[in-house]
């Protein structure tokens, strides 16, 4: 206590000691030097009185751990060096996260080349903090790769940790690319691209999807007037363990353009998807054709479009109850008659 000034600052300190054992998806390390000493966890908390104000500070962290999501068969160890937090009473919770080694296991052996990427990072990780989890993780984005006549470019590689606050599992997600900017491959006048994204529980894979597209583009110019023609085909497969449900859809693509000095622009786009639902059963199908027409300052689009579903037939009556069943329960109620 500061006699002068009438402040009294109290610290408490807890050193809890760490099981050794495995728990759940939760690994602490014990004291093999390569992960850099045992798991330790620390929390600190500091309050200051005074008779104008108080104010508090809560530090807290865990170091040398790892988080083992799905199985040896097929899963991801992730290493954590160092995960920190500080309080202080008016302030927004500041996190802090120092990820090491991240390691695919049994059948995602395949994406350990991740690993490699994730060593050029220099900046650390990025931390998004919401009410309810954190989520930090690496974002890679691969400059233009030209392999000859082939181009590769608009590649990414992601990966990051969801750490739920409301007692959910933590989740592990990866990515090549995304839905909304996938990668892209091109050799002249054809092309396609696409995207892989996986998330990964406790218990294994929680959900996965991914695209692929492919097709070509033409274009002629003789001066006075230009057009051009393209096909595309493409694949949708997305699966969800937690609804239990398996989505697959295909589409093609076709269209094309012709323009007269730039005044006068003709295109027509048509488009067919089917999709299939497994949960509940079902099949969409869309058709779609678009024609647009411009001429000077004069614009009109015009759009046809077809959509059907077939669901799994509904039970009749009859199926719910045989016609032997209907008739002892009509005899129920013929005895009161």
């Amino acid at each position: 206590m500061d006699k002068a000034t009438a402040t009294t600052t109290t610290t408490f300190s807890l050193t809890p000691r760490l099981s050794t054992v495995q728990s759940g998806p939760f690994i602490p390390y014990t004291t093999n030097t390569e992960k850099g000493g045992a798991a330790t966890l620390s929390i600190t908390a500091t309050i200051v009185a005074s008779p104008t104000q108080q104010s508090y500070t809560i530090n807290g962290t865990l170091t040398n751990f790892g988080i083992k999501l799905g199985s040896d068969s097929g899963g991801v160890l992730i290493e954590f060096k160092q995960m920190m937090f500080v309080i202080d009473n008016g302030k927004k919770p500041n996190f802090s996260v120092d990820v090491g080694a991240i390691t695919f296991l049994g059948a995602l052996s395949f994406v350990n080349v991740l690993e490699s990427f994730l060593g050029r990072f220099k900046d650390p990780p990025y931390i998004d903090l919401q009410p309810d989890h954190l989520e930090t993780g690496f974002t890679l984005a691969i400059p233009t790769l030209p392999l000859g006549p082939v181009m590769l470019s608009n590649l990414a590689l992601s990966a990051a940790v969801v750490i739920p606050f409301t007692g959910e599992p933590v989740l592990f997600k990866a990515a090549v690319s995304n839905r909304d900017h996938p990668f892209i491959i091109t050799y002249e006048a054809l092309g396609g691209g696409g995207f892989f994204a996986l998330e990964l529980g406790a218990h294994g894979i929680t959900r996965m999807e991914a695209a692929l597209e492919f097709g070509g583009n033409f274009a002629l110019d003789l001066g006075v007037a230009s057009g051009g023609v393209y096909v595309l085909v493409g694949i949708y497969y997305s699966r969800d363990t937690g609804s239990d449900t398996i989505s697959l859809s295909a589409f093609y693509r076709t269209g094309g353009s012709v323009g007269v000095l730039g005044i006068a622009t003709v295109s027509i786009d048509f488009y067919l998807g089917l999709t299939y639902t497994s949960n509940p059963k079902s099949l969409e199908g869309e058709a779609t054709l678009t024609v647009e027409i411009s001429v000077a300052f004069f614009h009109k689009s015009i759009d046809l479009t077809v959509h059907r579903t077939l669901n799994d037939p509904q039970p009749t009556f009859k199926d719910v109850l045989p016609p032997e069943d209907w008739m002892t329960y009509s005899k129920a109620f013929a005895a009161f008659a």
